[in-house]
């Protein structure tokens, strides 16, 4: 008999990296033939944005964020009561720990006996004390089954908070992406940035690497992909600092795989992340990469001074320097490229799955 696994999500119609990743690894793990997966929706939307298998059960409870947070939370306590009220899932692995207490409550308070994991897509410090992420990534310690940590430095952190090592798993998210790798772009004199245009990711900090690299180098461009709340704020500081049109707000691109042939390089000036996605992606294309070494993601990926470049947080005088040593030396460039896969090997498809089949067989 297939066991039944139900996995999470805020939204099914969100773009956002959490959705995405959920659906790779649904859709895949749909395929092996050894499950019956369910997608749970936590908000209402019907519009679904992205693509699963058929045989993928989603479900909706239609809890709505935009009100009082009380209410909210049992929106979701009563909705998942209702689904599980003629569904009994093996296994629910809940995308967020500020899911963890209300689907605590929510199993419960129903009776049955459900294996509970917590997927974490950020990292153990996101989050102020005291409120529900930092509260339920806590209680997951306690009493949940498994948490899945998707860098092994976050596997690290959240290794110290706990007696219980056997329920820390570490998992590399399966990327979508299909790349489309071309010979490298050395006559290229423009660097890509991609991300939801948000406090976390940064980009204030990227219009200022963008002044100092281009005192030095006029004559190079700096795109940004991505819309986000931030927009506004970013356009009035690259007319502060006379970057307009040197540095470039593209918006958002469905198609961003076509693009990355067009760069040089890509560069991530978050403060935080999850992982980091879009760094794998601009080295699937073939792209040196040059990063902050931000908790937690980058450093599992960047092989410093191989492939790019990993730069102390939140250095923008050293960032600056080393964009400005790759423009400067196009053979460094050609090599980096070159070497843009080779952390790569434990990202391929079948071993990320390997891993999640023998977490949820155990």
């Amino acid at each position: 008999m297939k066991k039944e696994i139900c996995y999470t999500v805020p939204s099914i119609s969100s773009r956002s990296g959490v959705t995405k990743v959920v659906a790779n690894i649904t859709n895949a793990l749909c395929r092996t033939g050894k499950y019956n997966i369910t997608v749970l929706a936590v908000d209402g939307t019907e519009d679904n944005a992205i693509a699963l298998n058929d045989e993928i059960k989603v479900i909706n409870i239609g809890a709505n964020a935009n009100g009082n947070k009380l209410n909210y939370l049992m929106q979701i306590i009563l909705g998942v009561r209702r689904v599980l009220s003629s569904y009994t899932p093996d296994i629910i692995v809940v995308s967020g720990a500020e899911f963890v207490l209300p689907f605590s409550f929510a199993v419960w308070s129903s009776g049955k006996s459900i294996s509970m994991f917590q997927w974490e897509h950020l990292n153990f410090d996101v989050g102020p004390k005291f409120r529900l992420e930092w509260l339920g990534k806590r209680w997951a310690l306690a009493f949940w089954q498994r948490i899945v940590c998707i860098t092994k430095k976050d596997a690290m952190q959240y290794i110290t908070h706990t007696d219980t090592k056997g329920k820390i798993n570490q998992i590399y998210n399966l990327n979508g992406f299909k790349a489309i790798r071309k010979p490298y772009n050395i006559a290229s004199k423009k660097i890509i940035s991609c991300g939801y245009l948000a406090p976390i990711k940064g980009f204030d900090m990227l219009v200022d690497v963008a002044k100092k690299v281009f005192e030095r180098h006029p004559d190079w461009q700096w795109d940004i992909y991505g819309e986000g709340q931030e927009r506004v704020r970013l356009e009035q500081l690259i007319n502060e600092r006379s970057l307009r049109g040197k540095v470039v707000l593209k918006g958002y691109e469905p198609n961003i795989n076509e693009k990355y042939g067009n760069y040089s390089f890509f560069v991530m000036t978050s403060r935080m992340e999850g992982m980091g996605m879009v760094l794998i992606e601009a080295q699937k294309a073939g792209l040196p990469v040059v990063s902050f070494d931000c908790k937690c993601g980058p450093s599992d990926v960047i092989a410093n001074g191989e492939n790019g470049y990993l730069i102390s947080c939140f250095d923008i005088d050293n960032m600056a320097n080393k964009i400005c040593d790759l423009i400067e030396h196009e053979e460094l460039r050609s090599v980096f490229s070159q070497n843009s896969e080779m952390c790569l090997a434990e990202f391929e498809k079948k071993v990320i799955i390997d891993e999640w089949c023998n977490l949820l067989d155990t």
